[in-house]
């Protein structure tokens, strides 16, 4: 059993966390682009875990391209922690382009192959676009909540099993 497969379930529940509590925080103290104080490091810390918890899940379930605008967020991420404020916003918003596509190519792939747990890619690829559309009024918490609900299925043991994804 590799690394990433034993880990697959804790690591589901700290991007679950991670989302949940950067969501959280906005809700109630929205984050600045820049001059952040205490509560911008809070959020931008949990999304960086969150991120960070990700992308061996999306390798995981063979969805190169998702981990890849994974790890461009949280380069980006870590980027704005060390500045304070807002950093590389090219870098993240092509990772979030890259995330929709990615998770969209898993969705297709799981539903098209009728996986056993097809539910998953299009549960992931929607709670990533809503949390986007709802930004700082829930948008986090509405991601850690999808990530929470797929913890079950990366306790399978072969979760990317379900899932043919080539690139």
């Amino acid at each position: 059993m590799s690394t990433i497969r034993r880990f697959a379930g804790p690591l589901a529940a700290v991007a679950a966390a991670g989302y949940c509590i950067e969501g959280a925080v906005v809700v109630r103290a929205p984050q600045p682009e820049h001059g952040w104080h205490a509560s911008g490091y809070v959020v931008e810390v949990a999304f960086a875990l969150a991120l960070a918890a990700s992308i061996p899940l999306a390798a995981l379930l063979r969805a190169r391209l998702a981990g890849a605008g994974f790890a461009a967020m949280l380069v980006s991420a870590l980027a704005s922690i060390v500045a304070g404020g807002d950093a590389l916003g090219p870098l993240f918003l092509a990772g979030v382009l890259a995330s929709i596509a990615g998770l969209a190519l898993l969705a297709v792939s799981a539903v098209r192959h009728r996986a056993e747990s097809r539910w998953l890619g299009p549960v992931l690829v929607a709670g990533f676009v809503v949390s986007i559309a709802l930004g700082d009024h829930g948008g986090g918490i509405v991601l850690g909540a999808v990530w929470a609900a797929a913890i079950p299925a990366f306790r399978d043991p072969e979760p990317a099993a379900a899932f043919t994804l080539a690139g």
